[in-house]
């Protein structure tokens, strides 16, 4: 058991008070700012009494004789308190890098480490730079807005609140860095400007965060100059949950591992009841799950399941008879052969037809050749239902596959189905497929054909102002970057997208972590990373992304048209996707975001009598309702 004693001044540290306490935090005071003397004693005041009502021991040092190796071992956390300047000498920085990276605990409030010259910190521990703060005022209303994460951390609190604080912005977003954000800020609620004339706005502007220091856990919140701020109930209870995870004590933890190239990664434990999952930050896949994953789904899906529970197929032949036997539940054959490439040729193999039938006879479709963009090739598209004399709304679709399978034809039937229940003009798009083609092949394919469909619209029955972008997984992250790419060239205006389970984001499963049984069935960590490393042509995760590829990444979603979301609780998208909604909102972009508990990816279409899948069609039909009401 880790212990920590906390005591003023120069004071003997240790002694039979730290031992009767299961956690005690060690809070550090030194170089506070005349002007931050009362925050930093509101926040000691709060600490202590959060650290009461837990059990735990806290007390409180100014001077940095605590930080040798012995006395920080017998710590929980350390809570730097709004410090700032050249705190700590080189051997005492020495020993909190060793303890961070051992296992200890950090949690920073506010301005804790300005002025610090200490690469280490600013890089590693906090994954971000301080590079000011608005002084026209200087104290401003501002909307936070809480994050869901694995840690729980955000739990419990409202979705968004308002407080009155002096707001820091950093050089680049920690969430570019890998950390998980637990809460950020709205720019638009207040004005991020210095009097210099210097903009603070960052896009994704986080104020609060966890990261994985190797074994070690950093939470920073960088709220907290005003004193008052400790008094108010929303930020207290983000103040004991950050405290928590630092001490250990949250649902998350943090591991270091090596993979198969012997690299060691920093590695974030998901706790499940008194097991643990791990999930690398980075790296080949090396998950071990200890927990059933099907305990996170809906009951109606727990026995189709379970039924399919059998070896992977080893050829083509056998995964379609598989799919005929078990009418098409294909779940464990996909979770159990990621794809990558060795198994790509097999998936491909295995057509859209097989999956969704053969074109209907009604309403009537057209294989089509377009030109492609400037020095592209051309491009296969679908029409259906065109009918000229009418100004209809319309959709251009793009399909699914995780950005290097399927096929526009194989998704003719059932846009067949939704052109007739709607009766809209539909364009699907036989955009080239990575990682033969990558980034931005398949971006240019689909604009030409949203140009296409502009400018073709009264052939086809279509009404220009009101073409809808529309996509299922890859495909609804091929209609995100679509309407960025349209919102910027100004050429063709989109009226609405329709995402269903979008693939939005490469992080995720490659540089930021996810839950075990996120992505278990039908679409895993793995084949995540091989598809987005197949689009960009650059590892997932990494830094080198081509700007526009990941709509996750773009720093400014302002000026997009509205938005539905809808992905289930066990899909491997949902966190990006509900972060992705979250920025939107933000953005002031109107957005319908659904999320549907118990529903993995793409279950709804082999088990559509389960209750989550009802839930989740109903919902989808709405949408679609309303974007295509006359």
């Amino acid at each position: 058991m880790r212990v920590a004693v906390v005591l003023l001044g120069a004071l003997a540290f240790g002694g039979a008070y730290a031992e009767e306490a299961e956690v005690a935090l060690l809070v550090f005071t030194q170089g506070n700012g005349a002007d931050q003397v009362p925050a930093a004693a509101a926040a000691t005041d709060a600490i202590q009494a959060l650290a009461a009502e837990e059990g735990w021991a806290a007390q409180v040092t100014d001077t940095g004789d605590a930080f040798t190796a012995d006395t920080l071992a017998e710590f929980a956390a350390v809570v730097w308190n709004t410090v700032s300047g050249e705190a700590l000498t080189l051997s005492q920085r020495a020993a909190f890098k060793e303890y961070m990276e051992g296992g200890g605990g950090f949690a920073g409030l506010h301005s804790s480490g300005e002025g610090l010259a200490w690469d280490w910190y600013a890089e590693a521990l906090l994954g971000a730079q301080f590079i000011g703060y608005p002084d026209a005022p200087r104290f401003q209303d501002a909307l936070v807005l809480a994050e869901p994460t694995a840690s729980g951390i955000s739990q419990g609190m409202p979705a968004d609140w308002t407080l009155n604080d002096e707001w820091h912005s950093f050089a680049s977003s920690p969430r570019l860095a890998g950390a998980t954000i637990v809460a950020s800020l709205d720019e638009r609620s207040y004005a991020p400007r210095m009097q210099s004339g210097k903009d603070l706005r960052m896009g994704d502007h986080p104020i609060a965060w966890t990261r994985c220091v190797a074994e070690g856990r950093a939470f920073y919140s960088a709220i907290g100059h005003r004193s008052e701020v400790y008094a108010d109930p929303h930020y207290l209870e983000l103040l004991r949950e950050g405290l928590r995870w630092a001490a250990g004590k949250g649902l998350t933890v943090c591991r270091k591992v090596k993979g198969e190239d012997a690299v060691a990664f920093s590695v974030m434990a998901i706790k499940v009841g008194e097991t643990q999952v791990l999930s690398k930050r980075g790296g080949p896949s090396a998950f071990h799950v200890v927990t059933d994953p099907i305990t996170h789904l809906d009951p109606d899906l727990r026995d189709a399941v379970r039924a399919l529970s059998i070896p992977a197929p080893q050829t083509p032949k056998e995964l379609r008879r598989l799919n005929r036997k078990y009418d098409k539940l294909a779940a464990p054959v996909l979770e159990a052969r990621p794809i990558n490439g060795e198994t790509l040729a097999d998936f491909r193999t295995v057509s859209m037809e097989e999956w969704f039938g053969e074109p209907l006879d009604e309403p009537p479709y057209e294989e089509r050749r377009i030109p492609g963009a400037p020095g592209q090739p051309e491009v296969v598209i679908y029409v259906i239902n065109a009918r000229p004399g009418e100004a209809r709304p319309a959709m251009l679709h793009t399909h699914g596959g995780g950005y290097v399978l399927g096929s526009a034809k194989g998704s003719v039937p059932n846009l067949q189905a939704l052109a007739a229940e709607y009766d809209i003009p539909i364009v699907t798009v036989e955009y080239r497929l990575a990682p033969e083609t990558a980034f931005p092949g398949s971006l240019e394919d689909n604009y030409a054909a949203l140009k296409w469909l502009h400018a073709n619209a009264e052939a086809l029955g279509a009404d220009p102002a009101r073409i809808v972008l529309m996509g299922e997984s890859a495909g609804g992250g091929h209609a995100a970057a679509l309407a960025l790419a349209a919102r910027d060239r100004g050429e063709v205006p989109v009226s609405r997208q329709l995402l269903i389970y979008p693939m939005l984001d490469d992080r995720t499963g490659s540089s930021v972590p996810v839950p075990e049984w996120l992505g278990y069935y039908n679409w895993n960590t793995e084949s995540n990373r091989f598809g987005w490393s197949s689009l960009l042509g650059v590892p997932a995760g990494s830094d080198e992304a081509p700007i526009g590829a990941v709509p996750a990444r773009v720093p400014s979603l302002a000026g997009l048209p509205p938005a539905f979301i809808i992905v289930g609780t066990a899909d491997l998208f949902v966190l990006e996707d509900v972060a992705y909604g979250q920025r939107l909102m933000r953005a002031g972009v109107p957005v319908e975001l659904v999320v549907v508990p118990g529903a993995y990816h793409g279950s709804e279409f082999q088990q559509p009598a389960a209750a989550s899948s009802k839930m989740l069609i109903e919902a989808r039909a709405a949408a679609y309702a309303r974007a295509f009401a006359r």
